[in-house]
């Protein structure tokens, strides 16, 4: 697990593309763990996030709390999920938990 920090207007990649990932969870800490995680982190699979909740613009939006894992199931992970994962924000200094699962 890597803890990344997620500033305004600043592209992060969170994970590069992996055809051998199994599984994928990010977590944005609670306000009680990290005071500072009062914005929003927007994530984008495949090109770069942009700091909007315009629809098309995030495939996932991240608030004080939020977990997601993919899958979500029992069922395999969706391949687009294999691809990079990038982080944007509203507001500066937000962490993100970042986690995967490799075949072996």
């Amino acid at each position: 697990m890597k803890t990344l920090v997620v500033n305004s207007g600043a592209n992060v990649l969170a994970l590069n593309p992996n055809p051998k990932r199994k599984w994928l969870r990010l977590t944005m800490p609670t306000t009680s763990e990290n005071a500072a995680n009062t914005g929003i982190i927007y994530m984008n699979v495949g090109r770069q996030a942009t700091g909007t909740t315009t629809p098309g613009a995030s495939n996932f939006v991240f608030t004080s709390a939020v977990v997601m894992e993919e899958p979500s199931t029992q069922l395999k992970l969706d391949e687009r999920f294999k691809g990079s994962i990038w982080l944007n924000s509203d507001t500066d200094s937000q962490t993100i938990k970042v986690e995967e699962g490799i075949e072996e």
